[in-house]
């Protein structure tokens, strides 16, 4: 199952990096030679992936309010550490979509197609949860992988009646 997990933590992050994006989309001034974090760390450009998907994981729990230049300058930090011609790089550098990362991520670590089709559905089930457009979007990731609006909108009721529950 590790995987699964690799895959599932490439789609939390990416989700972290688009709610970032969005939050800096309007920013064009000057980018901080450093970002100091709630706990006084400090984060630069020669900074880690992993450090920088901390921060943003950080940011997105609330445990530490950035402002965009903050977040801009970790996304532009992260551009020049993941390397250009990984799934991740390409899609962060604009060379693949996210149906495109989501594929290579998952071709890799799924032993059989019905595996690969789970993982898949179970990025797109990510992708409807967050309240953005799915069906389109991701139309021809689903066709390619035999998975119905249907099924996704059917696993959508059931995962909220089984929240419910509990």
């Amino acid at each position: 199952m590790q995987d699964k997990e690799n895959l599932d933590l490439v789609s939390d992050t990416m989700e972290i990096i688009r709610k970032a994006a969005a939050a800096f989309k309007h920013y064009g001034g000057p980018l901080p030679d450093k970002v100091v974090l709630a706990d006084d760390y400090i984060l630069t450009e020669k900074s880690s992936w992993d450090e920088l998907v901390t921060a943003y994981r950080l940011w997105d729990m609330g445990g530490w309010h950035a402002e965009a230049r903050e977040l801009k300058a970790l996304s532009t930090w992260a551009c020049k550490t993941v390397p250009a011609n990984s799934a991740v790089g390409r899609f962060i550098h604009g060379a693949i979509n996210e149906e495109e990362m989501v594929t290579q991520v998952a071709l890799p670590l799924s032993a059989t197609l019905e595996d690969r089709r789970l993982t898949i559905l179970e990025v797109i089930l990510r992708h409807a949860e967050s309240g953005e457009e799915w069906k389109e979007s991701l139309a021809g990731l689903m066709v390619a992988n035999e998975i119905t609006p249907e099924q996704v909108e059917e696993e959508l009721v059931r995962r909220a009646v089984g929240k419910d529950k509990d």
